[in-house]
């Protein structure tokens, strides 16, 4: 028996597009490396870029992140568990994500205690590390027949829309020049709220 039950698939970046992760990393940063960013600076997700140290030093200071409650008690966007549980009745979903080999079991335990309707998890190819094997997110998004995919990466948006995977593109300030006739940008504010509105308007 087909695993999705028949129904259609889709899939739903974690960082940034369910859970905010760059707000809390600047409010981080700021506080104990006497740094000044903005989110609203944010241009790239190199940040090593914004916080004019080497991409060494910025892995050492994300990594330290992930282990704070910062990043480890981050609240869900608004309007995300009540999508989520919308989207569940109809579709299978399949949450993707590049986090790191050692976020995998956090990373469960937090999907499941926000977001139990997530069919299953798919840890992709991460630019900025090295992650061995892993496929990168639109070769998971082909691979499983996704309709769609929610996100904010700039780069893993255009790659899906190349392969033509529709993306629904969470606003950020690091995604402002992602441009493709398959990228739908909803604002982060009302994002899920939208994104119901727009899957659904054409039904």
């Amino acid at each position: 028996m087909n695993q999705t039950n028949g129904k259609p698939v889709i899939a739903i970046d974690i960082d940034d597009t369910l859970i905010p992760l760059v707000t809390h990393l600047v409010e981080y940063y700021n506080k104990f490396h006497n740094g000044s960013l903005r989110y609203e600076d944010i241009s790239t997700y190199s940040f090593s870029r914004h916080m004019g140290i080497s991409e060494e030093v910025a892995i050492k200071i994300v990594g330290d992140f992930v282990d704070t409650d910062y990043f480890r008690c981050s609240q869900p966007f608004n309007g995300s568990q009540e999508s989520i549980h919308h989207f569940s009745q109809e579709h299978y979903l399949i949450g993707v994500t590049s986090r790191q080999e050692s976020l995998r079991k956090f990373t469960y335990m937090q999907m499941g205690h926000f977001f139990p309707e997530i069919n299953e998890i798919d840890f992709s190819l991460n630019h900025y590390a090295d992650f061995g094997k892993r496929e990168t997110k639109s070769e998971i998004c082909k691979r499983k027949n996704v309709e769609w995919i929610a996100e904010d990466s700039p780069d893993y948006a255009l790659q899906c829309a190349n392969e033509g995977i529709r993306v629904f593109l969470i606003d950020h300030p690091w995604n402002k020049e992602a441009d493709h006739e398959l990228i739908t940008r909803l604002p982060t504010e009302s994002f899920w709220d939208d994104l119901l509105e727009e899957v659904y308007k054409e039904v």
